[in-house]
């Protein structure tokens, strides 16, 4: 039979030896980790590198577009102004006569 101390310190040694395994065992896998987590971080920051660059295009082609579309409306307007005014114009310009009394218009046929 074996005393307690002698199970107790062999179960300690035990522990000890597994802990010391499972340190080495980490500590091995450590580098492998790093590198795992490095390639993860550089992917990482590669996508967002893109999706910002790809962001900046698109908020420039959005720009160039709405710049157009200022100047498209700047010169409708300006159009629009214009054909106002001659419409006015020429408004002006016709000369309304009175109609002719119901009378004359028979006198004339007849």
């Amino acid at each position: 039979m074996r005393s307690p101390v002698l199970c107790n310190t062999f179960a300690t040694v035990s522990l000890i030896g597994r802990s010391c395994r499972r340190t080495s065992n980490s500590s091995a896998r450590r580098p492998k980790r790093r590198a795992q987590f490095e390639t993860l971080i550089t992917d990482f920051r590669l996508a967002v590198r893109e999706a910002l660059h790809q962001v900046n295009l698109h908020s420039d082609q959005m720009t160039l577009a709405a710049d157009s579309l200022k100047t498209i409306a700047t010169e409708s307007r300006h159009r629009a102004q214009a054909a106002a005014g001659s419409t006015s114009e020429a408004s002006s310009n016709v000369i309304t006569s009175p109609a002719p009394p119901k009378d004359s218009r028979l006198r004339l046929l007849k």
